[in-house]
């Protein structure tokens, strides 16, 4: 196994492809144990998405693994986690659990090898979802990677300029168009958000500057920053490896952190203006996208 990590896993995958095969023959055959065989394209193609998916995440949080025989139930475990606190439903990450366990049934035969990531590990998608997620980035923690990236052309750092500002959702950030930014009214417009509603966030003054260098180049219907939004999540992760900033890697958290930060700030801001608990975070509430009576989610956004 001398390739990376991704391409071990596509040949795991394509050593068990027997195309042409019927499954549930084969099935009958054998009973219900768990089979070592490939037999359709569809599953082929999600085997090697799931396998190039973990890798990468390997290949930013855990550098060190080189091969898959050196992979953990920690190790698994986390990559399902980090699934939960990115949105994914229960369903999707049951998907991905059992892709996992048959990645590592097909690799132990490629490579004649033990392959023991999948055994003792343990999920519990009601415990993990609220564990994972409830952590803030610190605004010294964000400044520091901005500051450390403030040379880099990747529109994923515009994403994270953007989350700052707006406290937005990673999906929302990555569909802002220049268009999107009224300066003259300083808003951001988040066209069809989370149960595509529509809102508008307000622009701060420190901003303008930024937002007007962002939108000079580009054409109403560009997007501000056009990537995926897990590419947001996997930049952070990075520029935190890079610097040493370790505790949002055990939260298994991302852009949400930030969305926290700006959400408590926001928040802040505002009762020291003079407003009270209810109306301030009702304010904030619906700068995030969740309307404005939902008092239940102010000690999930508000860190204080």
């Amino acid at each position: 196994m001398s390739n990376n990590l991704q391409y071990q896993f596509k040949a795991a995958v394509d050593y068990g492809f027997k195309e042409g095969i019927d499954k549930h023959a084969v099935k009958a055959e054998l009973g219900k144990g768990k089979i070592d065989k490939v037999y359709s394209y569809k599953a082929r193609k999600s085997l090697i998405q799931t396998g190039a998916q973990f890798a990468n995440y390997l290949k930013i949080n855990y550098p060190q693994i080189k091969y898959i025989k050196d992979i953990r139930s920690e190790h698994a475990e986390a990559f399902l986690k980090d699934s939960i606190c990115r949105g994914c439903s229960n369903n999707t990450v049951l998907q991905y659990k059992a892709r996992l366990d048959k990645l590592a049934l097909l690799a132990a035969k490629k490579y004649r090898t033990s392959v023991h990531y999948m055994e003792h590990l343990k999920i519990n998608l009601n415990e993990n979802t609220k564990k994972v997620r409830d952590k803030a980035f610190s605004r010294a923690d964000y400044d520091t990677i901005m500051t450390y990236t403030k040379d880099s052309k990747s529109y994923s750092r515009v994403g994270l300029e953007l989350a700052g500002m707006t406290g937005a959702r990673a999906e929302e950030i990555t569909n802002i168009r220049a268009k999107d930014i009224n300066l003259d009214q300083k808003i951001i417009h988040i066209h069809n958000g989370k149960g595509k509603r529509s809102r508008d966030i307000p622009i701060q003054n420190k901003d303008i500057r930024r937002l007007t260098e962002l939108i000079l180049a580009l054409r109403p219907e560009e997007k501000l920053a056009p990537v995926r939004a897990n590419s947001l999540n996997q930049y952070l992760a990075r520029q935190c490896f890079r610097l040493g900033i370790t505790e949002y890697k055990e939260a298994k958290t991302g852009v949400h952190a930030i969305r926290k930060m700006y959400a408590t700030e926001a928040y802040l801001e505002r009762i020291n203006s003079g407003m009270g608990k209810e109306e301030a975070w009702g304010e904030v509430s619906e700068i995030l996208g969740h309307g404005k009576d939902r008092m239940d989610l102010f000690r999930v956004y508000v860190k204080v």
